[in-house]
Order: structure tokens, then C-alpha cells, then sequence
């Protein structure tokens, strides 16, 4: 029997009907695949693997080093050039370095996600003052009395209690457990340790590895390797154990003819808990020994052979499987002595791509959260700039040198060029001439992918604190070039 549907003018189609289906209890996010990543220890357990694995710890220190080195810069794109300064002034406001701020964004690797509470400023100089309320106000390099970021502090995930959604299953804030007895939150007013401050999304810059489910914890990168770590861990411990037992041996202890040790009476159940104790706390230290009453013996059993399962090659088989769920199997190449140059480069080539799609992820968070709050705080109308990212990985000096080669050799002049032999040199660390003037080398021009606008414009670059502005014209200095074309020792006549 087939049901009639309801007509389509019952529907709203301006309106949500269904939901993300993310399975949250109570504020707590419980979506998890595996029943260790759910419920309120998810975070330490997390923070565990993160900090104490090599392995993982390696690859997650492997990408946030080569992700900080990445240049940053604003693009202009159709904005005007004032909101585009403005934007890279708030930046090189905050109370942190950048990279300090982009060290904090990356813990969204290991957890899933990354909140930060944005709070602002009044720019009013270097001495604002106090405010209504008697309160020291923040310090700006600017004295225009716009209003500017003060800082991006992130909230840690280890004490994020659960979280508010609305109707429609968007997240609406969330709730911070105190931890400390030492802090006082406003929104609190109480330092009790396990009590909750809510802090509304309006606030919060989040940064989350993907967006599935609508999950405002995303999905940590530590998910799929979760299961090998857990079985590597337990190997280890087996490992160590029998590793000690090889050293020390088997403790036996027999008891005196005339004691009891299976007896329900309490000397003799003392005799048994004590023998006991001596037999599974025999270590090779500074406390090495025993003392026995007369009748009693200890005998000590060692290995006969070799072990029946080689756990050695059984954890590197895990550090394997974690290293490739995390696009890091660059870090085991070369340690077992196998792996090739060629196998080498193509792992880290695999490994660049997604560090740069991780860095897409931050940009575009910061892009479609925080910079049109902070422009509207300030009466600007869109579009805005943006907030882009370079390449984290230098060029390769052999590859480049090969490309001028084969450029030379088909006929091309670029290689003439005095920014591409500057390149080269710094690539080489050489010594640079005097007469080529200011660096070159670092400068970002490109019109990324995804920035408004059409053409390239002048790149502000902020990573290092200096605004470059635009670049030189390469007809200065074309004089330079022919007494400097067989500087490299490129064969050029």
C-alpha cells in the first residue's frame, strides 16, 4: 500500500527540516567511532598520544615547525587598499607573535579542532589608560581609536566541558570547566575547580580539520592511528616487562615445610601476601635482595631461548601504520636501511600537500570568521581582504639549478634575469652583491586561488613585522645582469 506524499507547498524552503545527525547527549559530542574517543576523557586521551608517542609526536611537531615557517600575507584583492592596511595593522597589533598564534591553531591536529576567544581593543596608543570600571585597558601600536584585535587565546580542549546548540543543531557556544584555583572568570564569578564559564560562538575564531556532521570538535587526526598507538603501547609494556624478567628471572620462592601459605588463617594469609610481594617486586637496583627465614628458598627461572613473537619488529610494524594514517611515513625512510632518495622525495612531497591544505583550512577559517566580524566592527563594507598563506617548503636548489639549465638550453632569457640569479644565490646561501640591492627572496606576489578580485596587486607581507609593499620594476639595474652571467658557472657565453 503506497502512502501519498504531503503537497510541496507544506514545505519551507527557506527552513531547515532535518538535522546534521551528529550524536550529541547533553552538550557532549559522543560521534566517535571508537567508544575510547567518546565521553569526557577523550581530550586527555588525546593529549596522551600527542605528547607522549614519538611517532606522533614527531609528525605533529614535523607540521607545526614547517607550517610556522610559511610566509602570511593580506591581499587586497577588490577592497580598497585602507581595509587592507587596517587588516595587517590589527595583525601586527595582537599581543602575540604570529607565529605564537599559529603554534596555538595547530593543537586543532591532535584534538580536531581549536577554539579561540577573540577579544578586542580600543586603539588608543601606548598609554589607553584605565576604563570605566578602573580597569587597565590594552596597548596599541595605533592611536587611531578603531577598533583592533587584542588577542586570539586559545581555550584549551582539555577543559571544554560541552557544548550549546540551537534547534537546528549549530553550535551556539560552549562551556569552558574551571581548572585552576587560581582564576576567577568574569562570566563565572567563581574560581571553584569544575565550575563552567559559557562562552558564546560570537566570540570564538574555531578552527576544526573538517567541517563532517557540522561537528564543532571536527575530527581529530589521530583517530585513525588511534587503535595502532593503543596496541603499541601495550606491546612496549610487554616488552619492557619481559625484558626485566630476561635480566632478573622468574622469581619462585618455596615456603618452609612447616608453613601454610594456603591457609584462611591471618599469619598465614600475611606468609602468602608477603611471599608474594618479594616475588613480584624483585627488581636490579639499589634494593636488590631478600631476607628468609630458615626453610625457606628462592629460585629464579630464565628465558631458554629466543622469544616465540619478535615484539620489535611487531612495534615498528605499528609505528608504520601510525605514520602512514597521518600522512608522516617520511619520518620512518632511512631508519630500517631501506628506502630510496626518489621514495623519500615523493613521501615528503605527499606530506607538503597536506600541511598546505592544513594551512588552507586555518586561512579560511580566520577569512569567514574573524576578518568580516572585526571589518563590521569598523562600518566597512565588504569585500574584504584576505588573509592568505605561501608555500611552506623552500624550492630545491638541484632542481632549481636544472630548470635554468634547461631553459638556457631551449633558448629562454629568463635566465638573464637578475631576481632569478638573486634567487639562486640566497637559495645557495652565497654571498649577495651590493649592487642587486634589497631582497628579493621571501616576497609574495601570487594571486592565490580563492582571494577576491582579479589581477595580482602590491602583497603586504606581515609574517616577520615588516611591510614590504610592492616590488621593485626588473628594468632597474638590467644593466647588471651581463657582468653577471657566468657568476653561477651556468656555461653562459
Amino acid at each position: 500500500m503506497s502512502s501519498t506524499p504531503p503537497p510541496l507547498s507544506t514545505f519551507n524552503y527557506f527552513g531547515e527540516i532535518g538535522y546534521s545527525g551528529l550524536k550529541v547527549f547533553s552538550g557532549r559530542i559522543e560521534d566517535s567511532t571508537l567508544r575510547q574517543l567518546r565521553g569526557p576523557r577523550r581530550a586527555e586521551r588525546l593529549r596522551m598520544m600527542a605528547e607522549t608517542d614519538d611517532i606522533v609526536g614527531g609528525i605533529l611537531l614535523a607540521y607545526e615547525t614547517l607550517g610556522r615557517s610559511a610566509p602570511w600575507r593580506v591581499e587586497q584583492g577588490d577592497s580598497d587598499e585602507e581595509q587592507a592596511d587596517f587588516l595587517q595593522s590589527c595583525i601586527e597589533d595582537l599581543n602575540r607573535d604570529w607565529s605564537d598564534i599559529l603554534s596555538s591553531a595547530f593543537t586543532f591536529m591532535p584534538y580536531g579542532y581549536a577554539p579561540h576567544e577573540v577579544v578586542y581593543k580600543r586603539r588608543l596608543g601606548e598609554e589607553p589608560g584605565e576604563g570605566e570600571k578602573g580597569n587597565s585597558l590594552p596597548s596599541s601600536k595605533f592611536n587611531d581609536g578603531r577598533i583592533g584585535w587584542h588577542k586570539w587565546a586559545l581555550r584549551a580542549q582539555t577543559s571544554i566541558s560541552r557544548w550549546e546548540f540551537d534547534e537546528n543543531g549549530d553550535a551556539i557556544g560552549m562551556w569552558q570547566r574551571i581548572e585552576s584555583t587560581d582564576v576567577k572568570p568574569k562570566a563565572s564569578g567563581s574560581s571553584v575547580v569544575g565550575a563552567e564559564v559559557p562562552i558564546p560562538m560570537k566570540k570564538i575564531l574555531l578552527f576544526r580539520t573538517t567541517g563532517q556532521k557540522n561537528s564543532p570538535e571536527g575530527r581529530t587526526l589521530l583517530e585513525t592511528a588511534f587503535k595502532q598507538w593503543f596496541i603499541k603501547n601495550h606491546l612496549i609494556e610487554v616488552e619492557a616487562v619481559g625484558a626485566e624478567r630476561d635480566l632478573v628471572g622468574y622469581p619462585i620462592i618455596y615456603a618452609a615445610s612447616d608453613v601454610n601459605i594456603w591457609g584462611e588463617d591471618s599469619k598465614e594469609v600475611a606468609s602468602f601476601n608477603r611471599a608474594m610481594e618479594i616475588a613480584t617486586g624483585m627488581r636490579r637496583d639499589e634494593l636488590m635482595g631478600a631476607v628468609f627465614p630458615d626453610g625457606w628458598k628462592v629460585e629464579l627461572i630464565r628465558s631458554g631461548g629466543a622469544q616465540a613473537v619478535d615484539l620489535d619488529k611487531l612495534i615498528k610494524a605499528k609505528n608504520q601504520g601510525i605514520a602512514i594514517s597521518m600522512m608522516g611515513d617520511f619520518v620512518l625512510i632511512g631508519h630500517e636501511g631501506t628506502g630510496s632518495y626518489a621514495l623519500r622525495e615523493s613521501a615528503d612531497n605527499f606530506f607538503l600537500r597536506a600541511l598546505n591544505g592544513i594551512l588552507d583550512i586555518l586561512a579560511s577559517a580566520m577569512n569567514r570568521q574573524e576578518v568580516p566580524r572585526l571589518m563590521k566592527l569598523n562600518n566597512f563594507k565588504p569585500p574584504y581582504p584576505m588573509i592568505m598563506h605561501g608555500d611552506p617548503d623552500a624550492p630545491d636548489l638541484d632542481n632549481m639549478l636544472k630548470t635554468v639549465k634547461e631553459l638556457r638550453e631551449g633558448g629562454s632569457e629568463v635566465v638573464f634575469d637578475d631576481e632569478i640569479i638573486r634567487a639562486l644565490l640566497e637559495r645557495a646561501r652565497l654571498p649577495i652583491p651590493s649592487s642587486f640591492g634589497e631582497p628579493v627572496m621571501g616576497r609574495e606576489t601570487r594571486w592565490s586561488p580563492g582571494a577576491r578580485g582579479g589581477g595580482p596587486k602590491p602583497a603586504r607581507q606581515f609574517y616577520d613585522g615588516v611591510n614590504l609593499g610592492a616590488q621593485p620594476s626588473r628594468d632597474v639595474g638590467r644593466n647588471r645582469t651581463e657582468k653577471l652571467k657566468n657568476f653561477l658557472g651556468l656555461g653562459i657565453q
